[in-house]
This record gives structure tokens, C-alpha cells and sequence, in this order.
């Protein structure tokens, strides 16, 4: 999934945004430690850990912040707030 704000929308927005995936669910240590840099939600894919990370500095440098929760459809729940 791509979602893409552009900067103005971005400034004008106050919300949460949600994004929620029906994949396997994080373990609840995980879940805190997985917007450090370095950590992967899935040990069986080769990635470098640094997706999330990513965006919530991009978030925090708006104003926003992030936080990430189990969904009720199995897997992560992401909601990034612009408030």
C-alpha cells in the first residue's frame, strides 16, 4: 500500500489516518519496539527494518506522531494523527 499526501494537504489535515493489514500478528514487545530502526515486523522477509522508522520521523518533523496497535482484522494497526 501507497499513500501519498502531498505537503499541502498535509498542513491542512487534522485527523488520524489509519492503516490497518489482516497479516500475522506482532507479538506486544514487538509492537514496542517496532518503530526503532533496525527492527522487522517479519523475520521470514529480508528487509532492513527501516520502513517504519522512516515514517514516523517524517510525521514527527510534520507535527504528527504515530503509534501502532494490534487490528481487529489480525494484524497491525497503524494510526498516524495530525492533530
Amino acid at each position: 500500500i501507497i499513500l501519498t499526501l502531498p505537503p499541502s494537504l498535509i498542513m491542512e489535515y487534522t485527523g488520524i489516518v489509519f492503516i490497518e493489514n489482516d497479516g500475522s500478528f506482532i507479538a506486544e514487545e514487538k509492537i514496542k519496539r517496532i518503530l526503532k530502526r533496525g527492527e522487522r515486523g517479519n523475520e521470514r522477509i529480508p528487509d532492513d527494518g527501516l520502513g517504519l522508522s522512516i515514517v514516523q520521523e517524517i510525521v514527527e518533523q510534520n507535527g504528527g506522531s504515530i503509534e501502532v496497535s494490534k487490528s481487529e482484522l489480525g494484524g497491525l494497526k497503524i494510526g498516524v494523527d495530525f492533530n
